[in-house]
């Protein structure tokens, strides 16, 4: 519970701050005033102000507070909001400066983790990793419009934990593993899946 700045030339933490329970994510504002911690039992964001060193807090449960329906991961617009998926049911668009969100439906119904956006800000993608609490749909990749109301789903081929979007838009990277079923983490980690054109289908 706790968010560690770290001098990247010294390679040495040089200061550390109180966030909320089992991070799962850091995020930073476009101008880098501000760092969020998407603090998954915590329910809600952790903001730091980087001059200050001060932090706030957010809370962010658009589904209330089942025991998946929390923050994982999520990406910053350049407008400064936060997108944060929600069960493949709610993507949450967050103003951090005052708290303000809305609350957009999603139709993937899976559990989400990993997200990203294509470089032009149109586009957010969003891994699905399948069944889990009440999410009951298979793996997927969401691919959402973000000014707009198209929502395309993607099948995979098995969970994954991350993706990247390619500096083209073209394509996405998926990699790690997600298991909720026990076996052998490791092997999960190893896994990479490319989806090709896939950031086209909503373009």
């Amino acid at each position: 519970g706790r968010l560690e700045v770290i001098d990247t030339v010294a390679r040495q933490v040089v200061a550390a701050h109180p966030v909320g329970i089992r991070p799962f994510g850091v995020l930073v504002s476009p101008d880098g005033r501000e760092v969020y911690s998407l603090d998954h039992d915590s329910y809600g964001i952790t903001v730091l102000d980087t001059a200050a060193g001060t932090t706030r807090k957010i809370e962010t449960t658009p589904l209330g507070r089942g025991a998946y329906d929390k923050p994982h991961y999520g990406s910053v617009l350049a407008n400064g909001h936060l997108l944060l998926p929600f069960q493949g049911r709610a993507l949450l668009d967050l103003d951090p400066v005052t708290g303000r969100a809305t609350n957009r439906r999603l139709t993937a119904d899976t559990h989400q983790h990993g997200t990203a956006l294509t470089p032009d800000n149109g586009r957010l993608v969003i891994v699905g990793t399948g069944p889990a609490g009440n999410a009951y749909g298979p793996t997927s990749l969401t691919v959402v419009d973000v000014t707009g109301a198209n929502e395309r789903l993607l099948p995979l081929r098995r969970p994954h934990e991350l993706v990247a979007v390619s500096p083209d838009g073209r394509h996405a990277y998926l990699s790690g593993g997600y298991l909720l079923d026990g076996g052998c983490a490791w092997r999960r980690w190893l896994l990479l899946e490319v989806v090709q054109q896939a950031l086209r289908v909503v373009a």
